[in-house]
């Protein structure tokens, strides 16, 4: 009984560790393994997951990922992967908020699919979306100049201007602050790190693969 309380506890471990590869971790595969045969034990990890405010949204041979129920201490809210304060920064990375979600899910439809599997996005591609959000916006504010906006429309107005005067590398000549670059990969890295997104590492870039709790 001892060693079965063991086996659970580390395979949540591994779960909530989003470092943790089973590919390179013969124990984790191995759990997973008894996991999907053995009926008594799944239902107990389940058992114990739920106990500590976890549920689980997936579990296969490349890992099992929890999600947070909405007590759980685990749960984690839209300010704790935040990582500056000034109002410009914070501004941006609403912006990349967007733009990564533009890129996980680039067409509209797939929001309400339940089946859908988001694409993974990389920093190149987040940053070149978002580029081509502020030259859309760009167009229809010449196009109308002085529109009646909210105060959310306002922000995000705020929000793509500032991104567009901000340079994407850091040896650009445009106004100081962090390259746009380098705010979405901290920012991926972030949402990784929380469990958000798996990484996929690539031969000259990593990929980000929207997990079920993205």
């Amino acid at each position: 009984m001892t060693r079965k309380f063991h086996e659970i506890g580390r395979l949540i471990h591994f779960g909530l560790d989003t470092r943790s590869n089973p590919v390179q971790e013969p124990q984790y595969a191995e759990l997973l393994h008894l996991y999907e045969n053995d009926t008594d034990f799944r239902h107990a990890v389940r058992d114990v997951a739920l106990g500590q405010g976890l549920e689980i949204a997936d579990a296969t041979q490349y890992g099992i990922v929890f999600v947070a129920t909405a007590d759980s201490l685990y749960r984690i809210r839209p300010g704790e992967v935040r990582s500056t304060t000034g109002r410009e920064d914070r501004l941006i990375e609403g912006f990349i908020h967007l733009g990564i979600a533009a890129s996980a899910y680039p067409r509209s439809e797939l929001l309400d699919d339940p089946d859908a599997v988001p694409h993974p996005v990389t920093v190149m591609e987040v940053e070149e979306r978002l580029r081509q959000i502020c030259e859309r916006f760009e167009a229809e504010a010449r196009a109308e100049p002085d529109p009646e906006v909210s105060e959310v429309e306002r922000e995000l107005i705020a929000a793509w201007h500032i991104y567009q005067d901000r340079a994407a590398e850091g040896n650009a000549r445009r106004r100081v602050g962090a390259p746009t670059r380098v705010m979405i990969a901290k920012m991926l890295e972030a949402l990784a790190d929380q469990g958000m997104f798996i990484r996929r590492r690539r031969t000259t870039e990593t990929a980000y693969q929207p997990s079920p709790r993205y």
